[in-house]
């Protein structure tokens, strides 16, 4: 009797360790891919427009916001000693939420100063969200970073209110952008686009308009309309984002080149993103041509 209670103990512990031994060499891949939806940040804007007849090429690197995400994450399991032993099934989740995680873009821009009164910009844009890994091992650990890319283009106009020999300047603008995201592998059906428009009144002091070194103060709104391919539970299809913000610049002429410092705040009105104040900074360096002297 206790000659049968030794094997049976034996046998037990000899199953468990062939089974410890089996498990140990299965091995998994994860997976994990994220599209995300954006929105920009501020307008980066002095008070005045460019002169009459003047035109510019402007780069720029400014700040935009993720507003949600669609995360989709898969286990694969791989490799056994055993070719007759049953792999697990793959490990699949996919989960969606608000997201207000910062990136930079950055793009090309041109102007034209249709009079003294008035300009036109359009430009066009791109950048990456990173979002997401590739874990090729989880024995070795080596990652793959995904992304979300963007790409868009813009259109503004802005307006000069006061007279233009009148130091104090006030200028009415408004922005239109249209934004595309792209993502890859299974979440790249989430993807979409986002239209965009921007309001600001610009408030700045210049005694003498030939001279476009001045600090300038802007007020603006924001409004954003996301629409996505495809979305989840939780996820809304489309999103309105609104917001508003306090900005403050600084344009610097060095002839023909100039720059312009960007600082400001912004309060997010969305529910589905975070109340708090958002801060941001831009910079645009650009090369007007055709200058009055």
């Amino acid at each position: 009797m206790k000659k049968n209670s030794v094997l049976i103990i034996f046998t037990i512990f000899a199953m468990l360790l062939i089974t410890a031994c089996s498990s140990s060499l299965v091995s998994s891949n994860t997976t994990s891919e994220t599209s995300s939806m954006i929105r920009t940040v501020g307008i980066g804007e002095s008070a005045m427009p460019i002169e009459a007849g003047s035109y510019a090429i402007e780069f720029f690197n400014d700040k935009a916001i993720s507003v949600d995400r669609i995360n989709e994450e898969t286990v694969i399991y791989t490799g056994t000693s055993d070719p007759e032993q049953e792999l697990p099934e793959d490990e699949y989740s996919l989960t969606g939420r608000s997201s207000d995680k910062t990136f930079r873009y950055f793009g090309l821009n041109g102007r034209y100063g249709i009079d003294n009164y008035t300009e036109l910009k359009m430009g066009f844009f791109s950048g990456s969200i990173k979002n997401g890994y590739k874990r090729y091992s989880s024995l070795g650990g080596a990652k793959k970073n995904y992304f979300t890319n963007i790409i868009g283009t813009q259109f503004a106009l802005k307006q000069l209110l006061s007279d233009y020999n009148n130091p104090q300047r006030l200028s009415l603008y408004f922005d239109g952008k249209y934004i595309s995201t792209s993502s890859r592998d299974a979440v790249a059906k989430y993807d979409g686009n986002v239209l965009e428009v921007k309001s600001a009144l610009i408030y700045g002091y210049l005694a003498e308009p030939n001279k476009r070194s001045f600090p300038s103060l802007s007020l603006f709104y924001s409004r954003a309309y996301t629409n996505r391919n495809e979305t989840i539970p939780g996820v809304p299809l489309r999103t309105q984002i609104q917001a508003m913000g306090l900005e403050a610049n600084v344009n610097v002429d060095m002839k023909p080149l100039y720059y312009l410092l960007v600082l400001g705040v912004e309060k997010n009105l969305s529910e589905n993103n975070s109340a708090s104040l958002n801060s941001y900074f831009a910079v645009k360096l650009g090369i007007n041509f055709n200058r009055k002297k």
